[in-house]
């Protein structure tokens, strides 16, 4: 991330596109490669909207980040069950129809440029939770 715009801010509940206010996350530049952001919805889940709010401080210089982007939901095992190419121009709230996919997590990624969210909304109903692994028993002495 740069500075202080670390991956947390986009799930911070701030939908606030300047940046300058501390709620916007952004990427390091990463020319010739990709840059993401996941979250981890905890759980299984039909995902049936994402809204995505752009950061907006600097007119279309920023708001264009967002123009080109893949979204994809992804299974428990990480496996990708639904991929979505965003191509229109964006503006301060790109809200995607995601279908009542079932998932475990979103990843959003551009390439060759920065990745700057403000905020990401994940609609839709939880099946179950993600299964925690726990000893059976504790060994005594």
């Amino acid at each position: 991330t740069a500075g202080n715009a670390g991956a947390h801010l986009a799930v911070d509940g701030n939908t606030n596109g300047n940046f300058n206010d501390g709620s916007v996350t952004h990427t390091n530049d990463v020319e010739g490669g990709s840059n993401w952001w996941m979250v981890n919805l905890m759980g299984t889940a039909t995902i049936r909207d994402v809204n995505i709010y752009n950061r907006m401080d600097c007119g279309s210089q920023c708001t264009s980040l967002l123009n080109q982007f893949v979204i994809e939901v992804l299974d428990y095992d990480m496996q990708i069950v639904s991929s979505h190419a965003h191509d229109d121009t964006a503006g301060a709230i790109i809200h995607l129809q995601m279908g009542n996919v079932e998932g475990s997590y979103i990843r959003i990624s551009v390439s060759d440029k920065y990745l700057v969210l403000a905020e990401v909304e994940v609609y839709g109903t939880k099946l179950y939770d993600s299964p925690t692994f726990a000893p059976t028993s504790i060994p005594t002495t």
